[in-house]
């Protein structure tokens, strides 16, 4: 039983810390129909021209994810880096301040003409370490790395949808590397998705009924019934599956 009870706790304390923080994803803002949806039009971007994608946070805490775009070269097929920065907005819902994170990849794009979806995942890097704030207005500003303009393609329909509390308060962009900002009706094919973050009284709660769980038993000296045993080793055996 002593073996029993501290296996328990320590599975227990390993979903609290692990597996908790990460609930299930999912999209918060599409126009995208999943990536099915046809393009239409498209607007250039550069290392000096930025499109912003602008967004209001429900009333929980979360991360963010994954991203899905319509992407095409300018040009020729061929590599780009692209660059994704979080900034909060100011009253109009444009970016303002210093980055709070930042992440780059890279994509191998095709000719202008031959778009296609490109799916970005963000877990495991700086965006999915990053808490955003509850009810918080925030921009999402995408650039590239070099002078060679990326073309971000819009999907129609044009109209975006928020899903799970989340707002989408349009698009914007800036031609001088983000020193001033104006709103852009181009409907770039964007799709977000989120997860997210148990708050600490959850942590609190989950860790406590783990140790009761685990220390149920009879008063000292006497044995533990069959029931009890059979009850423990199925915890112990769910518990275990998660790994």
């Amino acid at each position: 039983m002593k073996q029993n009870r501290f296996s328990i706790i320590m599975l227990w304390f390993f979903l609290s810390f692990f597996i908790m923080p990460y609930g299930y994803a999912s999209i918060v803002i599409d126009n995208t129909n999943n990536g099915t949806n046809a393009f239409i039009g498209s607007k250039n971007f550069t290392n000096s021209t930025f499109v912003a994608k602008l967004f209001t946070t429900p009333t929980t805490r979360l991360h963010l994810t994954d991203m899905l775009l319509g992407l095409s070269s300018s040009g020729s097929a061929g590599a780009f880096t692209l660059n994704a920065k979080l900034y909060v907005t100011d009253g109009s819902h444009l970016p303002t301040g210093s980055a709070l994170v930042s992440v780059s990849k890279s994509f191998s794009l095709g000719a202008s003409g031959t778009g296609a979806y490109y799916d970005w995942s963000l877990v495991g890097g700086a965006f999915d370490a990053y808490h955003l704030l509850a009810s918080t207005q925030y921009a999402l500003v995408f650039s590239t790395s070099t002078s060679t303009a990326a073309k971000w393609l819009a999907a129609t329909p044009t109209t975006y949808t928020a899903y799970q509390g989340f707002s989408f308060n349009g698009s914007a962009q800036s031609t001088d590397s983000g020193s001033t900002w104006g709103t852009l009706s181009n409907s770039g094919a964007f799709e977000l998705s989120s997860s997210p973050i148990p708050e600490p009284s959850a942590f609190f709660l989950f860790g406590i009924g783990g140790l009761v769980l685990a220390w149920i038993r009879k008063a000292p000296g006497s044995k533990s019934t069959g029931s009890e045993n059979w009850i423990l080793g199925r915890v112990y055996k769910r518990l275990y599956r998660v790994r």
